[in-house]
């Protein structure tokens, strides 16, 4: 979405994955991947200002609260947000380089934030005890924290 600012706004609602990988996604690896996967992704669909950038224009938020569900017929896990009373914000500066051919696209990591929410409390959960979190059944954690720290 764009805002009247000219600031492109994403949010990270849901996220399917394999269930091997559920553990990695409290990893700051797992999160610069899903951003940067939404920066592709924009930057094939929109256009962004000539370089120079002065200032923030794309924002990716997600939610601090989450849950995941096992759908072990189809082999995939569902990463859910819980609500988004907390937050995490990353600002970027995306701009492109048309005097360059190919036409070249820069994005830069300017901030970051933090919106605190007080209902969800509960840790992450050792998903690799497999008598809770069999991947062969279907299971539906509690909603638990995912800090903004590690993006």
């Amino acid at each position: 979405m764009l805002d009247p600012n000219n600031v492109y706004h994403t949010r990270i609602d849901r996220i399917l994955i394999d269930i091997d990988c559920v553990n990695d996604i409290t990893t700051g690896e797992f999160w610069s991947f899903i951003n940067s996967t939404i920066l592709d992704d924009m930057e094939e669909n929109y256009s962004f200002p000539q370089c120079p950038a002065m200032t923030y224009n794309v924002i990716t938020s997600r939610a601090k609260c989450w849950k995941v569900t096992n759908d072990h017929t189809n082999g995939i896990c569902n990463i859910l947000n819980c609500g988004y009373d907390g937050e995490c914000q990353m600002f970027y500066k995306v701009c492109t380089d048309y005097t360059q051919s190919p036409v070249v696209t820069f994005r830069e990591l300017v901030n970051s934030q933090s919106i605190d929410n007080e209902t969800c409390s509960a840790e992450m959960p050792d998903f690799s005890d497999e008598e809770e979190f069999d991947p062969d059944e279907d299971w539906t954690t509690e909603c638990f924290v995912i800090s903004c720290d590690i993006d």
